[in-house]
C-alpha cells in the first residue's frame, strides 16, 4: 500500500474481476519432410519450423512438387492417330509432402508449420527418405509451442522397422509435451486382406505405449490431382511402323517438332588429310580450307567446325564437342532433313564420321487457321423479333426501333448488335447481307463457339453455316534439320575431303594440328567459308554440328559427304526433323493426365480436424465429413471389414476407416485413437479437447506463480477457471443440465492441499469434466404394439 505523506488526492484502482483464460489454438500441425527448395529471404530454413498460412506461401520458400518421370510408348500399324495406341509409365519417387499440403489446406487448414529435411534426388531412382532426417525435424518441432498436431506423411516410404521408430517418437514426443495429437498412416498391401493390413500395422508399425495421444487412418485415397511433369522430360518411344519419333525424343519434340542435324566425327588425324566435306552443296577441303592437328582429333574438329562456320550457311548451326560435330537445321521440320553431308576421302583413310548423308529431322511447319462462320440475311422483311445466338449469348432483332431497309441494312443491324455484345472470343464483319464471325484465335478451339438463328414467328429471314464456326485448324511448328560431322582420328584428317550442299571441302597438308578437336574446328573454319545460306555449322570438341537455315523437311535435302580418311559423318544428309504434331500431343497428355495422385491420409485428415474444430469446436467428432479432392478410398470397405478395424479386443489398437457411400461421396467414418480400449481415451475429441484446456489452463493461471498461497488466490484462481468452463459448457463442450453436473474446480486448504504442501510451494488444483463423447453406435429398438382401439 502507498504512503500517502503529501496532502492531496490519490486514486487507487481495485480489480474485482478474475482474470480471463485465451484458448489455445487447436489444429495447429507440422509437416514433415521433403521439398524442393528450403530458402526464405535468401536463407536457409533446413530443419527449421517455418510457419505458413497457405500454398502461396509453401512454393515461395520451399518450391514446388517432384518431377515425375513419365514415358510413352507409342505403338500402331501407321501414324495415323486413330492408329496409335499410348502406353504410359512412370518412375515414382518418395515424395509427396507437396501434395499432402495441397489436400492440407482443400480439407479445410489453415495455419501450420513446415519442416524441411532435405530437398529433392534429381532421379526418382535416387530418391530415399532417411529415418535420422525425419527424426531430427521432429525434434526441431518439439520447440515449437504452437503445434498440436503432428504428421509425417513420407514416413509410411521407410522401411517397416524405420516406421516403427519414427511413429514410437511422435507419441513419445506427444506425452511428454502433453499438448499435441499424432496422425498415423496405415500401411495397406493391396494383395492383402483389409484385416491383414489393420494387423500388419497394430503388430509391427506401432508400440504400445502413449496410445491415446494418437490415431490412424485407412486407406489410401485416390486424390483428383494430377502429378507435375515437365514436356521436355517425358521419353517417347515410338515404336510404329514409320514412326518418326526417334532417339531421345521427349513430349516437347511432338508438340513443337524436331530440327534435323548431322555429325562429323574425326576419328583419325593421320587419314584426313585432303579429305573434302560437303555440306548443302558447299565444299570444304582438309589442307585448303582447314587444317588438320597432328595429334589431336579435337582440335582437328575444332579446325572443321571453323570451315563450316564460314561457308556461312544459314540453313544449319554447326557446334562441337570433344572431335564430333554436329549440324542442326535452322528451321524444325522435316524439309530439314533434305540437307546434303559428305565426306570424301582424301587419301589416308578415317578420321571422321557423319551423322547420315544429308542433314536429318526437319519438320516442316504449318500455320494455323482461325475458325469461321456466317449468318446469311435472305429478307429483311421478316426479321423482326428474330434471334441470334453467338457463343451463348443472344441477340434478338426489333424493327420497331430499329427500322430497316433492305437486306444490307438487316445485315447492318445484326452486326452491331453482335458487336454490342463485346465478346472477345471472335471478331464479326459483314459484306454485303453476309456477317463472318471469324474466332479471335487460329486453331480447332475456335470450332466450339456456338452459331444458331430462331424465327421470330414471322417467317425464316436468315440462315447460318452452322451449329458452331468451322475449318479451324491448329498451327504445326516446324522443326530444323541437322547433321554433323564428328573428328575421329586428326592423324588421318589431312587426308579427309567433305562434300556439304554439294560444295566440296579438301583438308590437304595444310592441317598440323594435333587434336581431334582442333582438327573439327579446322573443318568448322572451311564449313563457314563456303558462306552457304542453307545452313550453319557449329562445334563442340571434335563434332561439327551442320543446322538447316530454313525449318521443314527441305532441310533434309542438304546433302553431307565424307571422303573417309580422318572423318565419318553420321549419313548423307541430315535426319531427325519432324514435324510438330499437336493433336498426339493432346492424346499423349491426355493419358499421362489419367494418373493420379493416390495419397496416404494424414494431411487431408488434419485439414478435416482444422475445419471441424473452426465449424463445430474440438470437442465435435472429426468424423461423418466427407474428404475434398478425393474419388475414391484405394479399397472399398465393407461394414463387416470395418469392425476388425475399428476394435481390436487384443491391443485395443483402433483404426479409422475412409469409407465411400452411395449418395454422400467420401467419408471418415470412424473417430477413435488408438487406445481403443480405453474408456476415458478411446474417442479422438475427448483427446484433444482435454489437450485444449489443459494446455489454455496451464498458460493462463502461469501469472500464480509465486503469488502468495491463500484463500484470496485460490478464489481468483477457481473463478478464473470456472469462467473458462462455463464457456466451454454452454459451448456444448461438456455435458451437464448445469455447470456444477459438466464440471468442478477443487482448491484449496483441506480440498486439494495440506499444511506441507503449502509449506512446500505447491498449489493443487484438481478440475473434472464431463467431456461430451460422440454417438458412435445408434441403435433404433422396434416392437409391436398391441392394438388397443
Amino acid at each position: 500500500m502507498a504512503n500517502y505523506k503529501t496532502p492531496g488526492v490519490y486514486i487507487e484502482e481495485i480489480s474485482t474481476l478474475p482474470a480471463s483464460i485465451a484458448p489455445v489454438a487447436t489444429a495447429i500441425p507440422a509437416f514433415i519432410g521433403y521439398t524442393e527448395d528450403h530458402t526464405r529471404n535468401k536463407e536457409s530454413v533446413l530443419n527449421k519450423p517455418v510457419r505458413i498460412l497457405s500454398m502461396l506461401e509453401y512454393t515461395e520458400i520451399f518450391g514446388g512438387p517432384f518431377t515425375e518421370e513419365f514415358s510413352a510408348k507409342l505403338t500402331g500399324s501407321s501414324t495415323k492417330l486413330e492408329d496409335t495406341s499410348i502406353e504410359i509409365s512412370q518412375k515414382t519417387a518418395p515424395y509427396s509432402l507437396y501434395y499432402h499440403l495441397r489436400m492440407y489446406f482443400e480439407n479445410g487448414g489453415g495455419p501450420c508449420y513446415i519442416v524441411s529435411i532435405g530437398t529433392y534426388a534429381s532421379k526418382a531412382s535416387d530418391a530415399s527418405i532417411d529415418k535420422a532426417l525425419l527424426i531430427g525435424g521432429l525434434d526441431a518441432v518439439s520447440k515449437e509451442d504452437e503445434v498440436t498436431l503432428l504428421a509425417i506423411p513420407e514416413a509410411i516410404k521407410l522401411e517397416e522397422a524405420d516406421r516403427k521408430d519414427v511413429y514410437d517418437a511422435m507419441l513419445t514426443q506427444c506425452y511428454l509435451l502433453q499438448d499435441r495429437f499424432s496422425i498415423f498412416d496405415v500401411i495397406t498391401d493391396s494383395k492383402k486382406t483389409v484385416k491383414e493390413n489393420g494387423d500388419h500395422f497394430r503388430d509391427s508399425n506401432i508400440g504400445t505405449d502413449y496410445l491415446k495421444y494418437g490415431a490412424a487412418y485407412y486407406p489410401p485415397l485416390k486424390t483428383t490431382i494430377n502429378y507435375y511433369y515437365k514436356d521436355d522430360e517425358v521419353e517417347i518411344k515410338d515404336i510404329r511402323t514409320g514412326g518418326v519419333f526417334t532417339g531421345d525424343s521427349k513430349l516437347s519434340n511432338i508438340l513443337n517438332g524436331s530440327m534435323a542435324s548431322a555429325t562429323i566425327t574425326i576419328i583419325d588425324n593421320d587419314t584426313i588429310g585432303g579429305d573434302v566435306f560437303k555440306i548443302n552443296g558447299k565444299t570444304i577441303t582438309e589442307g585448303v580450307d582447314f587444317h588438320k592437328d597432328a595429334t589431336d582429333k579435337n582440335i582437328t574438329a575444332a579446325n572443321l567446325l571453323t570451315a563450316i562456320v564460314n561457308l556461312k550457311d544459314t540453313s544449319y548451326l554447326a557446334t562441337i564437342a570433344d572431335n564430333e560435330i554436329t549440324l542442326t537445321a535452322v528451321l524444325s521440320g522435316e524439309a530439314s532433313n533434305l540437307i546434303k553431308i559428305e565426306c570424301s576421302r582424301g587419301g589416308g583413310g578415317g578420321g571422321t564420321s557423319l551423322s547420315g548423308a544429308t542433314l536429318k529431322g526437319g519438320v516442316d511447319g504449318v500455320p494455323g487457321i482461325a475458325a469461321t462462320g456466317t449468318i446469311t440475311i435472305n429478307d429483311y422483311t421478316l426479321i423482326n423479333t428474330d434471334s441470334f445466338e453467338v457463343n451463348g449469348q443472344t441477340v434478338t432483332i426489333d424493327t420497331g426501333i430499329t427500322p430497316v431497309t433492305d437486306n444490307n441494312n438487316a445485315a447492318e443491324v445484326v452486326l452491331i448488335a453482335i458487336q454490342t455484345l463485346g465478346d472477345g472470343d471472335y471478331v464479326a464483319t459483314r459484306a454485303a447481307n453476309v456477317i463472318t464471325i471469324t474466332a479471335a484465335s487460329v486453331g480447332v478451339a475456335g470450332n466450339a463457339i456456338t452459331l444458331s438463328y430462331t424465327d421470330g414467328g414471322t417467317g425464316v429471314s436468315s440462315t447460318v453455316s452452322g451449329a458452331t464456326l468451322s475449318d479451324g485448324k491448329d498451327a504445326i511448328v516446324g522443326v530444323t534439320a541437322t547433321g554433323t560431322i564428328t573428328i575421329t582420328d586428326y592423324l588421318k584428317f589431312s587426308e579427309a575431303t567433305f562434300n556439304i550442299n554439294d560444295k566440296l571441302i579438301t583438308i590437304g597438308d595444310d592441317f598440323t594440328d594435333t587434336t581431334n578437336t582442333k582438327a573439327a574446328t579446322y573443318l568448322l573454319s572451311k564449313i563457314e567459308a563456303l558462306s552457304d545460306p542453307k545452313y550453319t555449322a557449329t562445334r563442340s570438341g571434335a563434332v561439327i554440328t551442320i543446322t538447316a537455315a530454313t525449318e521443314g523437311t527441305i532441310g533434309n535435302s542438304i546433302a553431307l559427304a565424307y571422303n573417309e580418311g580422318g572423318a565419318t559423318i553420321s549419313g548423307t544428309s541430315f535426319k531427325g526433323g519432324v514435324n510438330a504434331d499437336k493433336s498426339l500431343y493432346n492424346l499423349i497428355t491426355k493419358e499421362i493426365k489419367k494418373n493420379y495422385v493416390e495419397l496416404y491420409p494424414c494431411a487431408a485428415i488434419a485439414g478435416i480436424y482444422a475445419r471441424v474444430d473452426k465449424d463445430r469446436g474440438v470437442w465435435k467428432a472429426p468424423a461423418n465429413v466427407s474428404v475434398n479432392m478425393v474419388k475414391d478410398p484405394s479399397i472399398a470397405i465393407t461394414k463387416e471389414e470395418q469392425e476388425n478395424l475399428n476394435v481390436d479386443s487384443t491391443s485395443g489398437k483402433s483404426i479409422n476407416a475412409i469409407r465411400k457411400f452411395a449418395g454422400k461421396g467420401v467419408i471418415v467414418w470412424g473417430a477413435r485413437t488408438l487406445a481403443g480400449n480405453d474408456n476415458e481415451w478411446r474417442y479422438i475429441p475427448v483427446r484433444r479437447l482435454f489437450i485444449f484446456i489443459e494446455e489454455s489452463v496451464k498458460k493462463a493461471t502461469e501469472f500464480v506463480v509465486f503469488e502468495p498461497n491463500d484463500a484470496k488466490t485460490w478464489l481468483r484462481t477457481k473463478a478464473m477457471i470456472e469462467n473458462f468452463l462455463i464457456t466451454l459448457w454452454k459451448d456444448g463442450a461438456l455435458t451437464g443440465a448445469k455447470p456444477e453436473h459438466a464440471f468442478y474446480v477443487k482448491i484449496g486448504l483441506g480440498q486439494t492441499m495440506t499444511s506441507l504442501d503449502i509449506l512446500e510451494g505447491r498449489m493443487n488444483i484438481e478440475i473434472g469434466l464431463a467431456a461430451v463423447r460422440p454417438a458412435e453406435f445408434i441403435v433404433l429398438k422396434f416392437s409391436h404394439k398391441l392394438q388397443v382401439s
